[in-house]
């Protein structure tokens, strides 16, 4: 049972308040001090989450099982102690503790130039480490810099652009440095400093149009779409396509995307790569001419079961009628 203390005898209930240590409501009730130890590290744990002065100056010095000569209104005791309102303190202070922490580690990033030996496995134009590709749920893989025309390419582009970030971070060389980026955003970055290239007429006829970055990128982006093909098509409405129409359907998604000229690499991996998509979902085959065909599980299956529901009502259409020919001997085996 908690003891009180009074604030004096005689003394008006409004200054009664001003003794309250953590008056926080209208109550002019009688002032109570903690019961025992644990009572009073409860309201010092409360006041440290609030940061309330009074208490942290009283607290300071004490020994750990000393009670100070404290006192305050019970329900301002309840309201000041009332952990949902503590627990929401403690995440507003969170909230504000990482804010302040990203702030401080943006600011903190890619210093000019940096003193590590490698930098950051991050992308060197948009500095995040994931992003989606544009208008797909598809990931556009972080990638190192492992050529040195990539960086020539990008130095030329910082220059062609002015941009004194970049600059900073081309002066150590992308590749020792293991600089990374997104296909997309290094295509992005450097396709003015393509297109000022070519039209100046230096070396246009020896160098190509399409990076291996560029190009690697426009595989992948056929290559999604093309998954996503047999996803929504080929699997939702199951029939025999020849690989053919699939190898077809990919060159010309790079060619829509600016690939002049397709690998022969890339239309030979077609097959391997759809076994690593599907694995057991798409059975590919040859028929009796070496032709390759794609055919969904799920198709094979409904035909067998077309197949023996066709065989079944045959044969029981045989032993109704008792005439046996020989295309009903033969569904019945």
């Amino acid at each position: 049972m908690d003891s009180t203390q009074e604030a004096g005898s005689g003394t008006a209930p409004k200054h009664a308040r001003l003794d309250c240590i953590i008056h926080c409501s209208s109550s002019d009730e009688e002032l109570v001090s903690p019961k025992d130890i644990n009572s009073w590290k409860t309201l010092l744990r409360a006041a440290e989450i609030r940061q309330h002065a009074p208490i942290l100056d009283l607290a300071k010095g004490l020994p750990d099982d000393a009670i100070p000569a404290v006192a305050y209104h019970q329900k301002c005791r309840s309201i000041f102690t009332m952990k949902r309102d503590l627990d929401a303190i403690i995440s507003k202070q969170r909230r504000t503790e990482e804010n302040k922490s990203s702030t401080e580690r943006k600011k903190s990033q890619r210093p000019a130039p940096s003193q590590s030996r490698v930098y950051e496995a991050e992308c060197i134009f948009c500095e995040k480490t994931s992003k989606y590709l544009k208008g797909d749920r598809t990931r556009d893989p972080l990638v190192q810099c492992t050529e040195l025309r990539a960086d020539e390419k990008v130095r030329k582009a910082a220059v062609s652009k002015l941009d004194n970030r970049m600059f900073a971070i081309v002066s150590r060389d992308l590749v020792a440095a293991e600089g990374h980026y997104h296909r997309t955003c290094y295509r992005e970055y450097t396709r003015d400093s393509s297109t000022t290239t070519q039209d100046s007429g230096k070396g246009a006829s020896a160098a190509p149009t399409d990076t291996d970055a560029e190009y690697e990128a426009a595989e992948q982006q056929s290559y999604n779409d093309l998954f996503s093909y047999v996803r929504e098509e080929l699997f939702v409405n199951p029939d025999v396509v020849p690989m053919t129409n699939l190898t077809a359907r990919l060159v010309e998604g790079m060619v829509t995307l600016g690939v002049e000229t397709v690998k022969a690499s890339t239309k030979k991996h077609i097959q391997r790569k759809l076994v690593a998509e599907f694995g057991e979902a798409l059975q590919i085959t040859q028929d009796d001419n070496g032709n390759y065909l794609c055919i969904p599980t799920a198709f094979l299956c409904q035909s067998l079961l077309r197949h023996t529901k066709y065989s079944r009502e045959r044969c029981n259409s045989w032993n109704q009628t008792g005439v046996r020919t020989s295309s009903t001997r033969q569904h019945c085996r």
